[in-house]
């Protein structure tokens, strides 16, 4: 009911400033026509046509009836044409708008046939100058004219004006915002920044501050799968047991009920679940191997490939959710802000890759990612979110997504990750939600350092790894 009292609230905005704008054209084409009407009749060639006009009047009435009716059939006609010509032009105007923004017709195919091309033949650099220079032409453009819109509706009404900013800034980056557009959100609730979160932007600037720092920022040091297990087994959290020493391809154990996964690796690749010697499951490629050396051909295949980039390898213990089916254990991941769950990614690996995602109120829901392989999840329980959340209120940083698997016994660790992949997929809704989500964390982050919060285990475990580093030069 809220929304569609929302809906017609925005309609009748739209309907009042269109209007207003009627009312203010139609004034200034009345004042046009009198000052018109009022020249021609002072005019010496209309005190001179007035009768002739009058003469004519009286001719067609006496003798020409019948060619009046044909004449006034044919102007009909003309207008009517004239009437379909200017519409179409009104259409073409239109396009020329939009044209005039952006020229080019694109066509994904097309284009990267080019790109193709032209990297054969050594002029994809000059091309790229020249395309990246018009796209900052274009989006100038763009900006210019979304701007000069806004500013035209600055002393109007707030309603009016609130209205029109929103739209505008739909089409702004965050840093491309107009100062006289951000300003009314500082003094007034009813002008929410809604377009300025950016989970998309947050992290591209987490990145960043990484490359500024002096330190490593907590959500990178945990992901370094030995030392988030450390951490791990500080707060007494359940993990698979794992080999104390790291592996080359060819010297990891491969050992029965044990998982083979490289030490610094994403997205599954390089990881191997080995049920016995004659029945290995290839995670990435979901394909079964039925020997030890097509194990070992395959991740000679992804340090070939770059699938994995250092011949480093770690094993740990098999987690299933059912043994006697040997199905794997589904992939939870809590994409967590400073103790408070956004959004939640359900993998399930075998016999194919599939996901499902979540709320953190438990509703399933679409975010632009992984579209073509949806399926319906279980879901987590309440327990499993809150242990999430209060897992990531330990860590002192606004993000960080928390992976765990699904198993018989309940969750078990699996790693942290500080940068998911391709978290420019989400689509605009999901990227400004997990935005604010990143906004609200830093606020509350601050609010606790501030207040001399202490990350008790955290900097403990800081503080191990330092003396262990001491001891180790």
């Amino acid at each position: 009911m809220g929304q569609l009292k929302e809906v017609e609230g925005q309609e009748l905005i739209e309907e009042i400033i269109e209007k207003e704008a009627k009312v203010k054209e139609l004034k200034l084409q009345t004042k046009e026509y009198n000052r018109q009407h009022k020249h021609i009749k002072r005019s010496n060639t209309y005190r001179l046509a007035t009768p002739f006009v009058k003469f004519g009047n009286i001719f067609t009435k006496l003798f020409q009836r019948k060619a009046e009716a044909k004449l006034l059939k044919e102007i009909q006609l003309l207008e009517a044409d004239l009437a379909h010509l200017q519409e179409e032009l009104g259409k073409r105007d239109e396009q020329l708008h939009y044209m005039s923004l952006d020229e080019r017709s694109y066509k994904t195919f097309q284009q990267r046939e080019l790109l193709r091309q032209l990297k054969l033949e050594g002029k994809l650099v000059p091309y790229i100058q020249q395309v990246a220079k018009q796209k900052e032409e274009h989006l100038n453009n763009y900006q210019d004219t979304l701007t000069y819109a806004a500013r035209l509706f600055m002393d109007e009404e707030q309603e009016q004006r609130n209205y029109i900013y929103s739209m505008v800034s739909a089409g702004f980056q965050t840093d491309e915002l107009p100062e006289f557009m951000v300003r009314p959100g500082l003094d007034e609730e009813t002008y929410p920044l809604e377009n300025v979160g950016s989970f998309r932007g947050s992290l591209s600037r987490r990145i960043r501050q990484r490359q500024l720092s002096q330190t490593e920022l907590p959500e990178y040091v945990l992901e370094d799968k030995l030392l988030a297990y450390q951490f791990i087994d500080q707060l007494k959290i359940r993990r698979p047991k794992t080999e104390s020493q790291q592996f080359t391809s060819l010297t990891v154990p491969k050992k029965a009920r044990t998982v083979i996964k490289p030490v610094d690796g994403a997205g599954s690749r390089g990881v191997y679940l080995i049920y016995d010697e004659n029945d290995i499951l290839d995670v990435r490629r979901s394909r079964k191997l039925s020997s030890i050396a097509e194990l070992e051909e395959s991740m000679a295949k992804d340090l070939a490939i770059n699938w994995v980039e250092e011949d480093h390898w770690m094993v740990e213990e098999l987690i299933l959710e059912d043994h006697q089916k040997k199905l794997p254990a589904r992939d939870l991941k809590f994409y967590s802000f400073y103790g408070k769950v956004g959004l939640i990614l359900e993998i399930e690996r075998y016999p194919e890759v599939r996901q499902c995602w979540w709320t953190a109120e438990g509703k399933r829901l679409r975010t632009g990612k992984y579209e073509e392989s949806l399926f319906k999840g279980i879901g987590v329980t309440k327990e499993e979110l809150q242990m999430a959340e209060e897992l990531s209120k330990k860590i002192p940083a606004p993000f960080v997504r928390l992976d765990f698997l699904s198993s018989e016994e309940g969750l078990v660790f699996g790693e942290f990750t500080a940068k998911p992949g391709n978290y420019d997929e989400f689509n605009k809704e999901i990227d400004r939600q997990l935005g604010d989500l990143y906004l609200e964390a830093e606020t509350t982050l601050t609010e606790d350092l501030l207040a001399n919060k202490d990350f008790h285990e955290f900097n403990e475990f800081i503080k191990s790894q330092r003396k262990t580093l001491t001891k180790q030069s």
